[in-house]
């Protein structure tokens, strides 16, 4: 079995040299890895340059220049059409791959129905610092417990309630490719991460995924990530897809706990893309009624009055900045 590490980039060399080392520490090597670069600059080319200098060539490292930039989602997309192995592993330039990350992951691909494995994520700082009250508290936000590991019984639910996470994982290059990272739709705006586990499990409704319960991956919080920047709109998507779901899914003790968890984000995101329609019906439905008269509640409630109240002296074309 052969492993392309896919590394989109953009405009942080600093950290893609990070996320580069980590890959290169692999206790078993991936054959290849192939780099997107979106950048408005040369800078991260030149860094590249100058790192690939002091090390010996022992794998193949493959780079790409995207002039225009592809956006993040096409970037993925192209990384995972040029890469040549069985498997791909996806991770952002701001992340890292913890030493036995393909070692652990490779051994749980090992049945034709599995097609993708990931595992724990560590939450870090900006600065690299792990914060293991935070990992601890993010893997089971997101059902990566002990209780949980192996083969999960739906891959759409392990989609839906994030348990598949953002990068970090292994799945396999032809359904990857097949799927597609770029949502043509635009159906779950900024969360293509999300919106690609979802894809995935919908075009591949027998295929399997292996929760395997060790760190597998370091996931940043980058001062410069969209999720800080107030531009995010996945919550709102991510929200607006699970609940045209049927109510027999939606009722699921781990998508039911998705949703309430979700719900009070996605009120924000609408509120502060001016869709209040849609940000005062989940504000008043019942995964966010129990919030209501919570202070976060009042807020939001606030923030949608101001959303409604802005639409009344301009006109709103809904849709969402690029």
């Amino acid at each position: 079995m052969t492993v392309s590490i896919c590394i989109p980039t953009r405009n942080r060399p600093g950290y893609l040299l990070d996320c580069l080392a980590s890959c290169l520490r692999q206790t078993r090597l991936p054959d290849e890895i192939l780099i997107g670069d979106d950048s408005d600059d040369i800078a991260t080319s030149d860094a590249l340059s100058g790192y690939l200098k002091t090390r010996r060539p022992e794998i193949d490292i493959r780079y790409f220049r995207n002039s225009p930039s592809l956006g993040q989602a096409r970037n993925v997309d192209r990384l995972f059409h040029e890469a040549h192995g069985d498997f791909l592993c996806l991770i952002h330039d701001d992340d890292l791959l913890l030493e036995t990350a393909l070692e652990n992951l490779l051994s749980c691909v090992t049945k034709p129905e599995v097609i993708v494995a990931f595992g724990l994520q560590k939450v870090a700082e900006d600065s690299g610092t792990l914060d293991e009250e935070k990992s601890l508290f993010l893997n089971r936000c997101y059902f990566r417990s002990e209780e949980y590991e192996g083969v999960q019984e739906s891959l759409l639910e392990s989609a839906l309630t994030s348990q598949l996470p953002n990068n970090g994982f292994l799945v396999t290059a032809a359904c990857a490719r097949a799927t597609g990272y770029h949502d043509p739709d635009g159906a779950f705006g900024t969360g293509a991460d999300f919106g690609f586990g979802v894809r995935l499990a919908l075009m591949y409704p027998e295929g399997k995924a292996f929760f395997l319960h060790q760190p597998t991956a370091v996931y940043r919080e980058s001062s410069d990530s969209i999720q800080r920047s107030g531009r995010s709109t996945a919550a709102f998507h991510a929200f607006a897809h699970l609940i045209a779901y049927p109510e027999e899914i939606q009722q699921r003790e781990r998508v039911s706990m998705t949703l309430r968890r979700k719900a009070p984000v996605a009120v924000l995101q609408a509120a502060t893309a001016g869709r209040w329609r849609e940000g005062f019906s989940w504000y008043f439905g019942k995964w966010h009624r129990h919030l209501i008269t919570t202070p976060g509640g009042v807020r939001r409630f606030l923030l949608l009055l101001m959303a409604m109240a802005r639409s009344w002296r301009r006109p709103f074309d809904g849709e969402f900045p690029r």
